[in-house]
């Protein structure tokens, strides 16, 4: 989400393709917290209504899922695991993301983990 935010690429392609209907995209509340802590930290020099803004956003354009099960796979970065618990109450094929702890995963329990730019690949082949 933030590389979507930020920069031209591919993730602001798939946003692109889930503002379309092209693609479903998946949340949690913890997830849409870690958004929000992030975006407000001094790296971004966002205003908070700003911040506020762009997590409605993700809020009203994903579906929200509230995790029933909790994990611990990735104990390196422990707010990593909301994003699987996130994918597997979804019952989610993939975890589009750029971060080294789910792409070194590469697959849990069926859900495969990769990059914006591989996801937009294997969708342009007819692959999803």
């Amino acid at each position: 989400m933030i590389s979507a935010i930020f920069w031209e690429g591919s993730e602001a392609e798939l946003i692109e393709l889930v503002e379309k209907g092209v693609i479903e995209a998946y949340t949690s509340p913890q997830i849409l917290d870690e958004l929000e802590r992030v975006l407000l930290s001094q790296k971004f020099k966002l205003r908070k209504d700003g911040v506020s803004n762009l997590v409605g956003y993700f809020t009203t354009l994903t579906h929200v899922m509230i995790p029933k099960s909790t994990i611990h796979v990735i104990p390196e970065d422990p707010s990593d695991n909301r994003i699987i618990e996130c994918a597997l109450e979804a019952k989610a094929d993939l975890i589009v993301s750029g971060d080294k702890h789910l792409l070194a995963l590469k697959e849990f329990k069926g859900v495969k983990v990769r990059r914006a730019s591989e996801t937009l690949k294997l969708l342009n082949e007819g692959a999803f």
